[in-house]
């Protein structure tokens, strides 16, 4: 049944995945449902405050549930980037708070990649480039295959260290792995346009806007995404 969920949530249809997994809540209490009904709330919804309840309770029945322990991590650095203001500034009790969740994750197992993804974009918002450029290369070192750590070395280099060039091969090398991704196109046109490169900034800004017309964006949706910025990731 759980399997069975996930596919719903990846679908974007989160009633359908929640109504499966209140079903199997029902005959037993284990820590992969609740974890599955909290990625409802925070990748389908963006709801933190039900998304923490429901890892919580997980961790309530198995405290060293890794999955958990990462995605309370994921709850506080999206806590984080919700109180940044325009300068980028946040509270920084919120991104200590996501700090000891993710070294938590790693305690457990160091080579758990999506920690370290996150413990890149921590360092990132600590200032602290170096450091974060170091966990994204062990990141992708560990997944050379996994286009979201070139798309945040990319954005470190760009927004932190300001080097176009490395930020360019970087979305690059993730886009090369994945097409569709249409933040990454994103940061390609804006990074190309940069480096007075109009040429493929219109061309990635024309391969965006195809994708998210078939998503079923309309167009004035497509710019507004088009245009926002941001000091986090993903902008």
């Amino acid at each position: 049944m759980i399997e069975e969920a996930i596919k719903e949530r990846v679908a974007g249809k989160y009633a359908q995945a929640e109504t499966i997994l209140r079903e199997a809540l029902a005959k037993s209490e284990n820590e992969v449902i609740y974890k599955e009904l909290g990625n409802i709330y925070l990748l389908g919804m963006e709801n933190l405050e039900e998304a923490e309840k429901y890892y919580m309770k997980s961790l309530q029945i198995n405290p060293s549930y890794i999955n958990s322990i990462h995605n309370m991590g994921l709850v506080y650095l999206k806590r984080y980037e919700q109180s940044q203001d325009q300068t980028g500034k946040g509270d920084m009790q919120l991104l200590e708070k996501a700090h000891s969740y993710l070294q938590k994750s790693l305690a457990i197992n160091s080579q758990f990649l999506l920690s370290r993804q996150e413990m890149a974009k921590y360092h990132f918002y600590k200032g602290e480039f170096d450091k974060a450029i170091s966990e994204i290369q062990i990141a992708i070192a560990q997944d050379s295959r996994n286009a979201r750590g070139y798309s945040i070395a990319g954005q470190i280099y760009l927004k932190g260290k300001n080097d176009l060039e490395k930020a360019l091969r970087n979305f690059e090398d993730g886009y090369a792995l994945n097409r569709q991704d249409t933040d990454l196109l994103l940061l390609l046109a804006r990074t190309t346009k940069m480096l007075k490169d109009e040429v493929k900034a219109d061309f990635y800004l024309k391969q965006y806007r195809e994708i998210m017309r078939r998503k079923g964006y309309s167009d004035d949706d497509i710019e507004k995404i088009a245009n926002a910025t941001g000091s986090g990731f993903g902008n």
